[in-house]
Parts: C-alpha cells; structure tokens; sequence
C-alpha cells in the first residue's frame, strides 16, 4: 500500500469511525470531489472556520486528500457538552498532541471550555482529574506559542461537593515564559491556584482573570503577575470575582509601565490597592465591598469609575481626569452615650480635582434617612475646594422606589442635617445649574437658592 506522511501521525481513535457518503448519492460526492480539487492553503482556511475542533478533525475520514490538513489549522477551538468529561479531557490532550508532534505550524489561537456541572462529573470523582487537565492545557498554550488562548473551567458548586473534600489547587508555579502569548483569558471557577513566581510574558498585551481564588504568597505573586515585571507590554487588564484570602489587610500592588485599561469587579478580600501606572487611561473599580483605599499614581488618568464601593477613600493625583463616576455615602453612625447621631464620611475620601469643569451627582437616600439631609449630602461633597472650577452643576434627587411608597419611613431620621454649612461651598466659576427631581422641602429651596444666588 501505499504511505505517505498523513498516515506517520494518527488521528485521534474516536475519529475514525465516521461513515463514507453512499454510493449513490452523486450531489454528495460531486460537492467533495469539487472541495478535494481546491489547494491545501484554501482547505485549511475553511478547516480553521470550524467552532469545534472535532469537526475539524472529522474531516480526515471524508478522503485521503483531507486527512492531516486539520494540524495546519491556526485556530482549534474545544468545547465539552453534556456527555463524556473523561473522553472530552482524553481527546483534548490527543488531539494537541499530534498537533504537537506534526510539526505542520504553530497554533494561533487555542479555546478550551470543559463542563463539569453534571451528575456524572462529581459521582465518577472527575473534579482533581479536570483540574491536572487544566494545567497541562494551559502549559500547552505556553510552550508552544499560542497567540491567543482563552480557557473556561465550570467546576460543580462547592455545596455540591462533599464537605470532607479538600479543594482542589491548580498548580501553575512553573509555567515556562512566553515570547508569543499576546492574549490570555483564564475562567477557572473559583479553583484556588499557585502562581509562577518568575514567569515572563514578554508580548502579553490583554490579560483577563475571573473566578479564581489566591492566598498567602500567592496574592503578591499575583501582583506581579499584573504588572511590568512578568508583562511588560500589557495594555488591558481585567480581573473579575477574584478572591484573595489570607489573615491580615490583603493589598494588590500592580505596577505597569504601559497599562492603559485597568477593570475590577468583584474582587473580595482586597482591602487596598496601590496602582503605579504612568499610561493608565481607564480605571473601572466595580462592587469590591472590601475595598477601602485606592492610592494611585496614574497622571493621565482620563476615566474613574469607583460603583459600588461607597466607604471608598480615593488619594492620589490625577490632573487629567475628565469623567468621574462615584457611589459615595455623605453620613454614617457614631454610637456614644447610648445615642446615635450622623457624621460626614465623605471628607476626605475625594482628591483634589481642580481640573473637573462639568460634575453630576446623584443624591439618593437610604430608608432611614432623612430628606432633611440631602443638603448635608451635598455639602459634604461639594465642601472645600475638591472641585472648586466646576462650570457645570448637576444634582439629581433620587428617591428610591420602596421610599417614596414609605414616606413615613424617610422621616425617622438621626442624621444631624449640616445645610448651614453650605457658606463653605465656592461656586465662583459656575456657569449653569440643574436641579433634578427635587422634592421641595425648606433645605432643599434654601440650598439652591444659596446655589442661584
């Protein structure tokens, strides 16, 4: 018989078995004699169109002329469903393999997403095995120069798993560096992970991290990971539901030349971030309840978004900012002598912002509160000279929908209202004001009579 150099690697076992198209059947062996006829860089790019890998490999039952084009590929993409998690992990690490050991070209671009929430996956006690198949994958990526590679792990809950079951911990520790990874995204759900410690990725401009948990050392592993040290030519960074845990204030420090987009949501267990970032542009901080301080060195600094986070105290200088988006609570409970009464805790928490021309706020009380306090909200913010050349004025009275159906809940009250501070607030540069939603009470009218006048 004859050989050529398809038949020297072998397909993956379960991929042998598709069956031929019928005798009979003309248009259908016709429309493959025309595809058999196009040269290989067409076939190819056609292959590399595939969403799941499998298809791609499928094809080398269809002809000879087919079989072994699917290595060439510059993209596979994987993606288990809900049938056999051992034989999806078994045909991955196959399938990369052979695309390994056919010296055909590199891999692109590399997109595994491995299921594990069903019944099957945690009674055959496949967890441990998914998560070694998600380091050698990773790995993979790495050492073989993939451009791209995103990885998605959907772990069963951890109610679903037997209390007396350690959880498992995805060992990263000697990932090898990389000259050509430029995009990486990993989803690990919630899986505790171990961090390289003097890994490089030298051309890695867009990193995304979600769903993974880190303590201990790890979390300043982790910082560097974030930062020029292990990337020196990030631009956007994005971490999602990261959790760092460990005893004591857990602080991320990143550190990046010439990061340019920097996105945090959801990160628990972070108490401070510290942010060198000389080309940062963006910062987007979004829900991390245990955040209390941000101190950041970002000097063009153009967007700050802090949603979520309204005990947040912001230091730093940021002479470029241009839009501003804030949650911040004006008042809290000092309890002495059996009484409570209201504080300001908004003083302080803002930097300097001589720059800001135009600012919106948006006043908004909680059930409790008096609306006899909304100037006192507004005095806090607008107090001293934090945006002292504002032109533009915007305050928004918003009244939450299950308050304005309790009106007799927003007039128990303990808030001390400090409106007649309001000679404090220098508005010698406004050019326009608009008030929005008043409610009409006598604070109200007084304050922005003061304002108009």
């Amino acid at each position: 018989m004859e050989s050529t150099k398809d038949d020297d690697v072998d397909e993956p076992t379960k991929q042998q078995t598709e069956p031929s198209p019928p005798a009979g059947d003309q248009s259908i062996v016709g429309a493959a004699d025309l595809l058999s006829g196009l040269c290989d860089d067409v076939l190819v790019h056609i292959l590399g169109l595939a969403k799941d890998a499998k298809d791609a490999v499928r094809t080398g039952a269809l002809s000879r002329r087919w079989r072994g084009l699917w290595r060439r590929v510059p993209a596979l993409r994987f993606a288990s469903r809900q049938g056999n998690a051992k034989g999806f992990m078994a045909f991955v690490d196959d399938t990369l393999a052979l695309r390994a050991r056919s010296g055909d070209g590199g891999l692109e671009q590399l997109e595994i997403r491995l299921n594990m929430r069903n019944a099957a996956c945690r009674n055959e006690r496949l967890v441990p095995p998914s998560i070694g198949a998600a380091e050698r994958w990773i790995r993979y990526a790495v050492r073989h120069g993939v451009k791209s590679f995103q990885f998605e792990l959907d772990l069963p809950k951890e109610d679903d798993e037997d209390e007396d079951e350690e959880a498992p911990v995805m060992v990263l520790d000697e990932l090898p560096s990389s000259a050509k990874l430029e995009a990486m995204f990993l989803d690990l759900s919630y899986a505790w992970v171990s961090l390289p410690a003097t890994v490089v990725f030298a051309s890695l401009t867009d990193l995304k991290l979600e769903f993974m948990k880190v303590a201990g050392d790890n979390v300043l592993l982790l910082g560097r990971l974030v930062s020029s040290a292990c990337c020196p030519n990030l631009r956007k960074l994005h971490m999602f539901s990261v959790t760092l845990a460990g005893p004591g204030q857990q602080k991320l420090l990143v550190e990046a030349g010439v990061l340019k987009e920097l996105s945090l949501e959801e990160m628990d267990g972070m108490r401070s971030l510290e942010l060198r970032a000389p080309s940062l542009r963006v910062l987007r901080i979004e829900d991390c309840d245990d955040l209390e301080s941000l101190a950041a060195s970002a000097p063009r600094l153009e967007k700050l978004s802090c949603r979520g986070n309204p005990l947040l105290i912001i230091d730093g200088d940021f002479p470029s900012v241009s839009l501003l988006k804030l949650d911040l609570k004006s008042h809290g409970h000092a309890y002495g002598d059996d009484k409570s009464h209201g504080i300001d805790i908004i003083k302080g928490k803002i930097p300097q912002l001589d720059h800001v021309r135009s600012l919106k706020a948006q006043i908004s009380p909680t059930v409790n509160q008096n609306m006899h306090s909304f100037v006192g909200c507004v005095a806090s913010l607008l107090t001293g000279t934090t945006f002292s050349n504002i032109r533009y004025l915007c305050l928004d009275f918003f009244i939450f929908y299950e308050i304005a159906l309790c009106p007799g809940a927003v007039r128990k009250s303990n808030f001390i209202c400090d409106h007649r501070k309001s000679h404090e607030i220098s508005f010698i540069h406004l050019k326009e004001a608009e008030f929005r939603r008043v409610r009409g009470t006598d604070c109200e009218l007084g304050f922005l009579q003061y304002v108009l006048s």
